[in-house]
């Protein structure tokens, strides 16, 4: 299976189970000394939201459209919303707040 992937409205879209795959691969493969803080957390029967800071060293390419340099020392305010049918993930929209820390 193909997988492919396109930047959309200044977003990225990804079209296929195997283009999701390849992407979260691609972005975990270029992530170094990783902490998480979580800061909400809450599911509805159509709806999950989690609100969390990532703090990284941004170590390779594998970040479509990371607005900092590879060596960065990053926090990120990551905000995923899943959109829920039949107990399962039907969308995903991210939205993220990007921040260089020394």
């Amino acid at each position: 299976m193909t997988s492919s992937w396109k930047c959309r409205d200044g977003g990225l879209y990804l079209d296929s189970k195997a283009a999701i795959e390849a992407n979260y691969r691609r972005m975990f493969a270029s992530l170094a000394e990783v902490e998480l803080e979580p800061l909400d957390r809450f599911a509805t029967e159509t709806r999950v939201v989690d609100d969390m800071k990532v703090r990284f060293r941004l170590t390779g390419d594998g970040m479509v459209n990371a607005p900092v340099a590879i060596g960065a020392r990053v926090e990120l305010r990551l905000v995923h919303v899943f959109h829920m049918r039949g107990g399962r993930i039907a969308r995903e929209i991210v939205h993220e707040a990007w921040r260089t820390i020394g």
